[in-house]
């Protein structure tokens, strides 16, 4: 499958922005260390500073992994786009299990308490899909960096609060493009402080093995497919050789990111024609950014002779 990709590349090390306004859909995460406050009242600072290094070090390499850009801390916040520099057709998927493999990390680090105990860190984090407009800044000595404007960045800000302890929420814009990839709970409309209406809401519980990205709109009902009666017929033929002859037929379905080629195979396996067969759906879900860490998710939703859906 092709992946669409703009033509923003990312900025070689040590190079300012280049000093260009544009506007991008991205999603946005906020992810916020819970009683940090609290912590810098009875830490030493040096074991302050060594805890908040070490949580942004987890924060870089969880986001950096699935394609997302760190762009800032302030303390125990870090604020991450997916679709900066480079969009994916898939930017709120790969935030969400960013977030989650954050989430997982995070309880490994431990503050040293006033005792000499230790506790391990939580944190709340925030997801939201939305327009954004970008231009450099004009820093001190010279330096520039991009700077954002838009209710989305502040959305995410403020949504990460309304975040259960150790816990990941998104807002509708997000879930509706990963619905079926996760499992999920509505926490119902919230205020926001700063907007003027309330915000629905959702909390991650964690990944579907078996999902797929068309799976949520399949349950729920998707409008009817137009405009590819050539290649369903096709896909049907090939059924039918594959019956007729008791032979397997391997039929690559080929196409730009977008144009429906996930939509179309679930589409022929929902026909009457294809009632009494077994389907099992094989994938890999690759994250190119990294070599450290989880790469791929393998032979996901083979779980054995009966029908699989996703």
């Amino acid at each position: 499958m092709s992946m669409v990709q703009d033509d923003a590349k990312p900025l070689p090390t040590g190079q300012n922005p280049p000093a260009t306004r544009e506007r991008r859909y991205m999603t946005i995460v906020f992810s916020d260390l819970v009683g940090y406050t609290r912590l810098s009242e009875w830490m030493d600072l040096e074991d302050l500073l060594d805890l908040q290094l070490n949580y942004q070090r987890e924060a870089l390499t969880a986001m950096e992994d699935y394609g997302g850009y760190v762009a800032s801390y302030s303390g125990d916040g870090v604020l991450v786009y997916f679709g900066y520099p480079t969009a994916h057709e898939n930017d709120a998927e790969r935030a969400v299990r960013a977030s989650l493999e954050l989430l997982r990390r995070v309880p490994a680090l431990k503050a040293k308490g006033p005792n000499g105990t230790s506790e391990p860190l939580a944190v709340r984090i925030g997801v939201h899909t939305g327009l954004l407009a970008m231009d450099s800044e004009m820093l001190s000595m010279g330096r520039r960096e991009y700077g954002v404007a838009g209710e989305a960045v502040n959305l995410a800000a403020r949504l990460k609060d309304e975040a259960p302890v150790n816990s990941v929420v998104v807002t509708r814009n997000t879930l509706d493009l990963v619905e079926g990839l996760f499992d999920s709970q509505a926490l119902g409309e919230r205020p926001i402080r700063g907007l003027s209406r309330a915000v629905a809401v959702h909390k991650i519980l964690g990944t579907r093995p078996t999902a797929g990205r068309t799976s949520g709109r399949m349950r729920r009902g998707a409008t009817k497919m137009v405009g590819r009666q050539r290649e369903a017929e096709a896909l049907i033929a090939h059924w039918r050789e594959a019956g007729q002859k008791s032979r397997r037929v391997t039929v690559q379905v080929v196409g730009e990111a977008g144009v429906g080629k996930t939509r179309l195979v679930e589409d022929f396996c929902q026909r009457p024609d294809v009632a009494d067969g077994v389907v099992g759906h094989l994938f890999c879900v690759v994250w190119p950014a990294a070599p450290r860490g989880p790469i791929h998710h393998p032979l996901c939703g083979i779980n054995g002779p009966s029908r699989i859906s996703y």
